[in-house]
């Protein structure tokens, strides 16, 4: 697979996830917590940026912008639900057809 189309299928699953982990939160919470995979999501928006990248070092400085990117996604998922964290992650506003 070209590392386009991974990026894009990439991008299409971190808003299924997060809208799926939303409308099926209930159910979700029975076999795992919905934090869990909202912070699975956010390393998969995460991911294509690295691909772009020569080798990193992952230090201390770089998991703490991570963990900061996650919180941040999180804050506005709470204050706002899915669609606002996809456009968040997006850089644009986006909309989900249900």
């Amino acid at each position: 697979m070209k590392r386009k189309a991974l990026k894009e299928l990439m991008r299409q699953a971190v808003g299924n996830v997060l809208i799926n982990t939303e409308l099926n939160a209930e159910a979700l919470e029975r076999d795992v917590d919905p934090a869990v995979l909202r912070g699975v999501a956010y390393g998969m928006a995460v991911a294509p940026i690295l691909m772009d990248e020569e080798s990193i070092e992952f230090d201390r400085d770089f998991l703490a912008v991570i963990i900061a990117y996650g919180k941040e996604c999180d804050d506005v998922y709470a204050e706002n639900g899915a669609i606002a964290t996809i456009s968040k992650i997006y850089g644009c506003e986006v909309s989900v057809d249900e």
